[in-house]
């Protein structure tokens, strides 16, 4: 635990250091990665979203491998409207965390929103459409500019007149109407 702590918050490798802290919080809060143990995960998890810096960091990390396996195990599940509900409200919880300045925070939210994203239960508000299309943009580091375009490309589709993207120098403009 205190190695994967030590590597993802370093900020020198964000991918990986996410994917061992992910394993071990999820190891270490989910007995099995049965439905109902990973719906269990995502509630118990939720509340220490708000948490301090590293606690609320392995949550979201921990909601998103529970949101993996839900979503690539039990995606015909008689039960998704119940776990559906679980992921929305962490969802709603992730997105402090990805408004956040904190590379880390902003990661670890982007990361979970990505998967949560994929159930198709959760429709996220502009903010979160115009967060995710500056992180991705933004100058921040590579790994989190690749999560949050992964993350950005999974959102549902909203009507342009709804998001406000960035585009101070009009060069998305540009690249667009190349295309």
């Amino acid at each position: 635990d205190d190695q994967a702590i030590r590597i993802y918050f370093s900020g020198a490798d964000l991918a990986g250091g996410a994917s061992i802290l992910a394993q071990v919080e999820f190891a270490r809060s989910t007995p099995d990665a049965s439905e109902g143990a990973c719906v269990s995960t995502v509630k118990r998890l939720c509340p220490l979203l708000v948490g301090d810096h590293i606690e609320r960091c392995k949550a979201a990390l921990g909601i998103m491998l529970a949101s993996y396996w839900l979503r690539n195990r039990w995606w015909n599940s008689q039960t998704k409207a119940d776990w559906s509900i679980a992921l929305s409200s962490s969802a709603e919880a992730l997105i402090p965390m990805l408004l956040s300045d904190l590379v880390t925070d902003q990661f670890a939210a982007a990361l979970a929103l990505k998967w949560i994203a994929d159930h198709k239960t959760w429709s996220p508000s502009p903010p979160v459409i115009e967060r995710l299309f500056a992180l991705w943009l933004g100058g921040g580091p590579s790994e989190l500019r690749r999560v949050a375009s992964w993350a950005f490309s999974v959102m549902p589709i909203r009507s342009r007149s709804e998001v406000n993207l960035p585009d101070p120098d009009g060069s998305f403009q540009r690249r667009a109407k190349a295309l």
